[in-house]
C-alpha cells in the first residue's frame, strides 16, 4: 500500500520544504506511486533560502560589502545565516556619521554612529545605508598682550576652542592697543595660513582642516625724533624710539661759532 502524505508539511527557519525522500535511495517518494515494501525512512529535503543585500552608494564617501571576504554587489542574493561585512570609507574631510540597518535586528556587530564597519547577519531582505558628516576640528587662539584677536566665521565672531567644520576659513582680526603695532603671527599648521598673516598684517584668513591654533604678538610704535641744531655742529643723527619710551641725550652737544 502506499503512505500518506503527511500535513501539514514541516517546516525550518531559513529554509524550503523541497519534499520526503527516500533514504535508501536518496530520491523523492512519490506519495502517489510508491508502495511500502518495508520498513523505510523518508527524510526532509531543505533548500536553503537567499534573500537580497542591498546597500546604497553614499555621498561623500563609499560603502563596500563582503561576504566570506569577497566583494558583493548591492542587490546580490545571499544564503539564509551568512555574515555579510559592510566598510565605510568617508572622503577627505568627512567621518561615518549613522548607519542605517533593515531589519535592525540583523545588526551583529559595528554600525554604530562613527563605526566604520557593521557586520550584518542575512535572514530577510536587507538593506544597508551609511551616511557621512564633516569632520569638526578645535580652533584654539590666544589673548595677546598689548591687543586683542578676534575670530570670525561667516561674519559671525567665534569663541576660542570652537569646533569648526573641515574645509571652513576663519578670519581672524589683530587689533592693536594705542602705541602698538601688529608683529608676528604664529599659525598652527602652518599650511592652513590661507592670506594675511604676515608680519604687521591685521588680518589673517585661515582654512580649517585639522585641530588649528592662531597666536599674534604685538610690538611698541616707532616714532622717530629729529634733531635742528640751528647751524650748530654736529647735527645729531635721527633717533627711533619706542612708544613712551624716551629719546636719548645726543652726544657730543652740538656747538656754533660765536
Amino acid at each position: 500500500e502506499k503512505a500518506s502524505v503527511p500535513s501539514p508539511e514541516p517546516t525550518k527557519e531559513g529554509h524550503t520544504f523541497d519534499g520526503w525522500y527516500n533514504k535508501a535511495g536518496n530520491s523523492p517518494w512519490n506519495f502517489a506511486v510508491n508502495e511500502v515494501t518495508q520498513n523505510t525512512e523518508l527524510y526532509a529535503k531543505w533548500r536553503i533560502n537567499t534573500y537580497s543585500v542591498t546597500f546604497g552608494t553614499p555621498a561623500n564617501g563609499t560603502l563596500k560589502a563582503e561576504l566570506a571576504g569577497i566583494a558583493i554587489a548591492s542587490g546580490k542574493p545571499v544564503e539564509y545565516g551568512k555574515t555579510v561585512t559592510f566598510t565605510a570609507g568617508p572622503a577627505s574631510g568627512y567621518k561615518v556619521d549613522t548607519w542605517t540597518i533593515t531589519p535592525a535586528s540583523a545588526l551583529q556587530e559595528g554600525g554604530t554612529p562613527g563605526s566604520t564597519t557593521a557586520k550584518v547577519k542575512i535572514t530577510a531582505a536587507t538593506t544597508v545605508n551609511v551616511s557621512f558628516t564633516l569632520n569638526t576640528y578645535s580652533v584654539t587662539f590666544g589673548t595677546p598682550a598689548n591687543g586683542t584677536l578676534k575670530a570670525e566665521l561667516a561674519g559671525s565672531a567665534i569663541a576660542s576652542g570652537k569646533p569648526i567644520e573641515y574645509g571652513k576659513t576663519v578670519t581672524f582680526t589683530a587689533v592693536p592697543e594705542p602705541g602698538y603695532k601688529v608683529d608676528t603671527w604664529t599659525v598652527t599648521p602652518a599650511s592652513a595660513l590661507q592670506e594675511g598673516g604676515t608680519p604687521g598684517s591685521p588680518t589673517a584668513k585661515v582654512k580649517i582642516t585639522a585641530a588649528t591654533t592662531v597666536n599674534v604678538g604685538f610690538t611698541k610704535e616707532g616714532y622717530t625724533v629729529t634733531f635742528d641744531a640751528k647751524g650748530g655742529t654736529p647735527v645729531p643723527a635721527a633717533q627711533t624710539v619706542k612708544y613712551k619710551e624716551k629719546a636719548s641725550v645726543p652726544s657730543p652737544e652740538p656747538t656754533k661759532e660765536g
